[in-house]
């Protein structure tokens, strides 16, 4: 599930954002004064700030979990290239081979020029090791571009929660000041 995250209107006091299809508008405390709402409206707009804030450090927290797995994907593409140049280099030799739970056999590569590659939905292709090292660099642009993404969502999402903290921490002292 991809969900895209943008702010507008910056520079007037109100962001909108969007988080999929959730949409807040959050509008200004200065706007919420201004519009003489009464106790009652300012509480339920906090009540709804926080429950915006929520939702966006949800959806950062998101962010940085999909960061972690595309940066395990990385380092794990990084070493398949290095191990995919040192067979190419050596012919004919003994290994050790994973087998899951904690438990390997003995295998022997004899193959210096092809490998397994899996292409996606469990499909495996062979292919020369030339071409199995220029998929990984393709994945590892690939990814490059999704973290990028990633951050710069990262960064909008930062800036609208500490928006949206502080008009949450000033409604509070407003209140507490005038109570």
């Amino acid at each position: 599930m991809e969900q895209n995250l943008w702010l507008s209107q910056w520079s007037s006091g109100n962001i909108k954002v969007n988080l999929a299809q959730n949409t807040f508008n959050l509008i200004s405390l200065d706007q919420i004064c201004a519009s003489k709402m009464t106790e009652k409206d300012i509480e339920q707009e906090l009540q709804t700030k926080v429950v915006q804030l929520k939702y966006l450090e949800d959806y950062l927290q998101d962010l940085l979990a999909r960061e972690n797995l595309l940066i395990t994907s990385f380092n794990d593409i990084e070493n398949a290239e290095e191990t995919v140049n040192e067979l190419s280099k050596k012919n004919g030799f003994e290994t050790l081979v994973y087998i899951g739970g904690g438990m390997y056999v003995y295998g022997c590569i004899d193959s210096r020029d092809k490998v397994l590659v899996n292409v996606g939905a469990n499909v495996v292709i062979e292919k020369k090791f030339n071409d199995a090292l220029t998929f990984l660099q393709e994945r590892k642009e690939e990814i490059k571009r999704i973290l990028n993404d990633i951050n710069q969502q990262k960064q909008q999402t930062a800036l609208a929660i500490q928006k949206l903290r502080e008009e949450v921490e000033d409604n509070i002292k407003k209140r507490q000041s005038s109570g």
